[in-house]
């Protein structure tokens, strides 16, 4: 259970909410729609409630009850709301949310996340017993009924060991928690019964508008939040009337202009589809989509957005238009994102048919967004020209219910005057209302704007010129570029273009511009391998990495450790063409690791570590893996870490099987020099092939020597780029017939094979010479002569499978022969 650093405020300082959320795919589909249309107002609610108040936020998921290794799978603490915000928004499946199916008639286990949720509420009291409890609230989200448990079976407090659903609502009121739940679909009846045993008497419907098939249940607010006339810079006539009124005044009035400013009876519209600037062509489906839009106008521009459609209705109203039409297409992009993650939900969990279901739905949003690109591209076009067939007088066709209607005469004197400050000045007025913004205005991973709905607090509507209007076309065609671009030489040995990289194959594309896109950073965590350092004592190193990826969904990165042990693989290296054959044939998720550079103890050492592991890795001919537990639930080896140049790392993940097969090499490889194969091989040369083959193995030995002498040249010095060096050792070595590093020999049968509690034989030490000799001596002679079957000439391999042991030099090899009786025979098969 995550909990936040530091002393917790007192009661009435903060207000504590835990979300309890079930885990299955029907809630990730609608989750940006979940945030935007329900928690949002909601959250904005509580701090007009509550002026002065922190929020504070929990998180609780659930999954089947039989689940493992818990159906609890997350459990967190009341942090700080901008965290939890930012994560529920750019990364849902973090908090577990779309990780599994629905639970189909079994059920989910609520009862386990509702009690998971009240022992969190408990710890929050122990921390100060003696504080008055602040305002409590759980927000329940679900799509699937409650199993058939009784009893809790994962709670942590033995104190709640015999709570049933029937005894629930004691537990609730007991600590005084406010309970709310949204239902995705209908018919779920224990919640509701639950929601009015809890509060019999509050009000269930919602002020904001919900979608037909939801069903959205309050507690512990009050239709008319009372405490906002107590706001500075709201008007204080007529207090009464104005509250009677906000009792049935829709949810998307501004919290920040006071009661005077709502109308006396505003129209009540169709809540999915408000009234929208008319935009051509994709009108109908505009006002569909930008039906959050107008909801979150008040969250971050207070007196900008209604009001500067009033001061200058004429050159406002188009860049008014083209805002909307900004935030509808970003909404759609979230929405495509949103769909692409359960569609490879869905498929990691073999359902075809939902997985069909959402590809169609996702072709559909993909010709919407293009739509919405043609459009604003057409808008910048016009440069700056009123839009035919636009209104340029009626403000509430770009604004939803209470926002953009006509306000009373003393309203509209106070709040012209503050559209015209500075934006700066505006930031007092913003600053209770940063819970919302915050989930509005935050950034998603790929590089995108803020969330559907949320307008832009700077410029101001009535200064947006006609260069800002084409900058977000630009930005929205720029923003997947942003990401650090693959390395020249990663893009050559890899086999990938530099302007774009790899597609994986083992499935759909999760972005619709992906073709277009960079890698992208998705996961951030340490390396930890174990060595000896230049006195032979054993040593434990941690590299902080970054992984940048282009297929961003398929890596699954959530599901990856923050740390990673890395295990030396039991199988060799093998050549580049052998690796890049065994790339295009298991199709895995290529990412390259970067070192950290910020926010870690020591960025200089971190980075010569992290060279250290690369050129280890090559060196040693080696390749890494690292294991975690699979979505199956199988433990297994799922990334295959190996070096570039000797400078860089990259990666072979399959994050959801497993690494399927390691790569193998297409030559022969080494066998153990007992092996009764060789024997025969060897005793049934004639006595010429013995010595030409002696001769070989001469000749070998020699081009074994010089090759070690250029790799200490070309890495031990200091200051020098070891991946240039290593680029033109491998080129020299090439033109000699040498080859990359390949053939790692096996352990003999007398000694046991590498076990992955076994360490790396190198020199790990942070500041050491990392390519020089002293390195390579660790690793013994036997690794020197298994490199050197790779120039070997083809007739002696030809017919005679892995020739030459690898502790076994020619004099040995001479040696052997002279003493076997058998040294004659009808020679070698050719």
């Amino acid at each position: 259970m995550a909990s936040e650093q530091g002393p917790v405020p007192h009661a009435p300082e903060i207000i504590a909410v835990a979300f309890v959320v079930e885990s299955s795919l029907t809630v990730a589909n609608d989750w940006v729609r979940i945030i935007m249309d329900y928690v949002s107002p909601m959250l904005r609610r509580l701090t007009e409630m509550n002026p002065g108040c922190k929020p504070r936020m929990g998180f609780v998921t659930y999954a089947m009850a039989d689940t493992l290794p818990s159906p609890i799978l997350c459990k967190r603490f009341f942090t700080d709301f901008q965290l939890v915000t930012k994560e529920m928004k750019d990364a849902p499946m973090n908090l577990g949310i779309g990780t599994t199916n629905s639970g189909g008639s079994r059920g989910m286990a609520a009862l386990e996340g509702l009690v998971a949720a009240i022992e969190v509420f408990d710890t929050l009291h122990d921390i100060n017993p003696k504080a008055r409890p602040p305002p409590s609230h759980i927000f329940h989200i679900a799509s699937a009924s409650p199993d058939a448990s009784l009893h809790p079976q994962w709670n942590d407090s033995p104190a709640l060991d015999s709570v049933t659903w029937e005894g629930m609502p004691a537990e609730l009121k007991k600590r005084n928690i406010s309970f709310s739940t949204i239902n995705l679909w209908p018919n779920l009846a224990r919640f509701p019964e639950l929601h009015a045993a809890v509060a019999p008497g509050a009000p269930k419907e919602p002020w904001f508008p919900t979608r037909p098939q939801h069903t959205v249940l309050l507690g512990g607010f009050p239709m008319s939040p009372q405490k906002i006339v107590k706001r500075p810079g709201d008007v204080h006539t007529t207090p009464d009337p104005k509250r009677a009124r906000l009792a049935n005044a829709p949810a998307e009035a501004s919290p920040s202009i006071a009661a005077a400013t709502t109308p006396s009876n505003p129209p009540k519209p169709s809540p999915l589809l408000p009234p929208q600037a008319r935009v051509q062509p994709p009108a109908a489906v505009l006002a569909q989509v930008t039906a959050q839009a107008p909801a979150q106008l008040p969250a971050a521009a207070v007196p900008a957005a209604p009001v500067t459609t009033n001061v200058a209705p004429g050159p406002g109203l188009p860049n008014l238009n083209v805002h909307n039409l900004t935030m509808a297409a970003k909404s759609v992009e979230d929405q495509i994102r949103g769909l692409a993650f359960s569609i490879q939900a869905a498929k990691n969990q073999g359902n075809a048919a939902l997985a069909e279901t959402l590809q169609q739905e996702l072709a559909k949003k993909q010709a919407l967004h293009l739509k919405f690109k043609n459009t604003l591209i057409a808008f910048s076009k016009k440069q700056g020209q009123p839009q035919p067939g636009a209104p340029t007088q009626n403000p509430a066709q770009n604004a939803g219910p209470g926002q953009g209607a006509p306000i009373a005469g003393p309203s509209v004197q106070k709040t012209v005057p503050e559209a015209r400050h500075p934006p700066n000045q505006l930031e007092p007025q913003l600053k209770p209302q940063a819970l919302a913004a915050q989930l509005g205005h935050g950034r998603t991973p790929s590089g995108t704007g803020p969330m559907p709905g949320a307008p832009q607090v700077r410029p101001p509507m009535t200064q947006v010129p006609n260069a800002v209007m084409a900058a977000q076309i630009q930005k929205m065609e720029q923003q997947r570029a942003r990401a650090m671009q693959p390395t020249p030489n990663m893009a050559v040995n890899m086999g990938m273009k530099p302007a774009g990289p790899v597609q994986p194959q083992a499935g759909p594309s999760s972005d619709p511009h992906s073709a277009a896109k960079g890698p992208s950073p998705v996961w951030q965590g340490t390396l930890s391998f174990s060595g000896t350092d230049q006195l032979g004592n054993k040593k434990e190193t941690i590299v902080w990495v970054v992984a940048n990826t282009p297929s961003t969904v398929d890596s699954r990165a959530e599901t990856w450790p923050a740390a990673m042990a890395l295990m030396p693989a039991r199988e060799p290296a093998v050549p580049l063409q052998d690796l890049q054959t065994w790339i295009k044939r298991t199709h895995p998720v290529l990412c390259t690791f970067a070192p950290q550079m910020h926010n870690i103890p020591d960025p200089a050492a971190n980075e010569a570590n992290f060279k250290n592991l690369a050129t280890l890795l090559m060196t040693r001919n080696a390749y890494a893996v690292a294991a975690w537990t699979l979505p199956s639930g199988e433990q297994g080896n799922n990334i295959l870490f190996f070096p570039i140049n000797g400078a860089s790392l990259a990666g072979a993940c399959f994050p959801v099987t497993g690494i399927p097969e390691m790569p193998k090499t297409s030559h022969p490889t080494v066998l153990d020099p007992n092996n009764p194969e060789f024997r025969a091989r060897l005793a049934a040369m004639t006595p010429e092939q013995r010595d030409a083959f002696i001769n070989q193995v001469k000749q070998q030995r020699a081009l074994q020597l010089q090759r070690q002498a250029m790799m200490a040249q070309g890495m031990g010095a200091p200051g020098n780029n070891p991946g240039a060096n290593n680029a033109a050792a491998l080129a020299a070595m090439n033109a000699m017939g040498m080859g990359q590093q390949q053939n790692q020999q096996p352990p003999p049968p007398q000694q046991p094979m590498q076990h992955a509690d076994m360490s790396f034989g190198g020199n790990v030490h942070p500041l050491g010479n990392y390519g020089g000799m002293g390195m390579m001596n660790t690793m013994g002679m036997g690794q020197q002569q298994a490199m050197m079957t790779a120039g070997m000439p083809r007739p002696v391999n030809t017919g005679m499978r892995n020739p030459i042991p690898p502790n076994i030099n020619y004099e040995m090899l001479q040696s052997f022969m002279q003493r076997n009786p058998d040294g004659g025979g009808s020679g070698m098969a050719q």
